[in-house]
């Protein structure tokens, strides 16, 4: 298996996609004990606008679920992930776009979570419940290493949805497993 290979940061399994581009996309410090939420620098801002029109027009599209439950899905249409892919950086050690069903999901890896759509209705939240932040269309959070991976959770209400991309900002994000030892699969 490619070290380099995205792996799923809600479900521990590798998504085997490598990313190789020339422009760059300056990544936020990876030591965060916070979520953060952040502006969208200019070439992340690029990436949302290009890929907006695409996924309001795209009713259906190429998508497979990484979990069981179908809540997650990945996008596998080459025109979506070759529009993102055209403006991250090597510094990107590989990124995913990711559609979430009402439901919560632990968050198990570091990384930066953007919003594609409009995302209300979805939130980072802690293991009681507690909302630590509401995702912004426009605007990215920061997610920090994680210790327990239960300590995060990305939620989305019931009669909301989110379309987001996920960014692992170092080779350690795409390394890190849970403490429970979830088993590795490829997809």
């Amino acid at each position: 298996m490619n070290k380099y290979s995205p792996q799923c940061p809600f479900c521990n399994i590798h998504l085997l996609y490598h990313l190789k581009s020339a422009h760059t996309l300056i990544m936020a410090d990876t030591k965060d004990i916070e979520v953060r939420e952040e502006e969208l620098s200019y070439l992340e801002d690029k990436v949302v606008s290009s890929v907006f029109p695409l996924l309001t027009e795209k009713t259906t599209g190429v998508w497979r679920s990484v979990d069981k439950s179908d809540n997650i899905q990945r996008c596998l249409d080459e025109s979506i992930l070759k529009l993102v892919k055209v403006h991250l950086s090597k510094k990107c050690h590989g990124f995913l776009v990711l559609r979430m069903r009402p439901s919560t999901m632990p968050i198990f890896q570091s990384g930066i979570l953007m919003p594609l759509l409009e995302s209300d209705g979805c939130s980072v939240i802690d293991d009681n419940g507690k909302t630590l932040s509401k995702l912004e269309f426009g605007k990215k959070l920061c997610l920090p290493v994680q210790v327990d991976p239960h300590k995060l959770n990305l939620h989305v209400e019931k009669g909301a949805f989110l379309c987001f991309l996920w960014i692992h900002r170092t080779p350690a994000d795409l390394q890190q497993r849970s403490i429970e030892g979830t088993a590795e699969k490829e997809v």
